[in-house]
């Protein structure tokens, strides 16, 4: 994964960084109900008028008819942060550091390149203060008790 390449130096210098990103997502969901009914209706009425049957035939058709719609809207909203500083108080000190992003977990990551350190040592850096103290020789085999020992020693 390519990053940028942030140099930075000790001494109260500092390297910071905020950024915020916003994520929406919409869903639309419609749903639609048609319901249509048709009623027919018939009848006979006989009638006598003066001794004439008279019959009368009624037709007629009804129609009703409902339409709906309902529309659903599923909103999700993200939002995202991150700050960071970067420093060191040691004058002297100085650090090469790539800086990544992880698309997964939208978090930025490090990873030292090089530098040199007053403080512990870490991978691709060079210990600024790294005492070692060599004796040389083994003056201590055989010695008397109470004698007085002289030790060469190298820092």
């Amino acid at each position: 994964m390519s990053g940028n390449n942030i140099f930075y130096s000790g001494g109260g210098i500092q390297y910071s960084l905020s950024a915020e990103w916003q994520r929406s997502h919409e869903n639309p969901y419609t749903e639609t109900s048609n319901f249509e009914h048709l009623t027919g209706i018939r009848w006979f009425k006989d009638v006598t008028i003066a001794g004439v049957k008279l019959t009368n035939e009624f037709f007629g058709t009804f129609t009703y008819k409902r339409s709906t719609s309902e529309t659903k809207i599923t909103k999700e909203d993200n939002t995202n942060s991150v700050e960071f500083t970067l420093g060191d108080i040691h004058i002297g000190d100085y650090f090469n550091v790539k800086l990544m992003y992880d698309s997964q977990f939208h978090t930025p990551y490090f990873q030292t390149q090089a530098g040199v350190s007053s403080c512990p040592w870490e991978e691709n850096t060079i210990p600024r203060e790294d005492p070692r103290v060599y004796i040389e020789g083994s003056p201590f085999n055989r010695l008397p008790p109470d004698s007085v020992v002289e030790i060469p020693v190298r820092i």
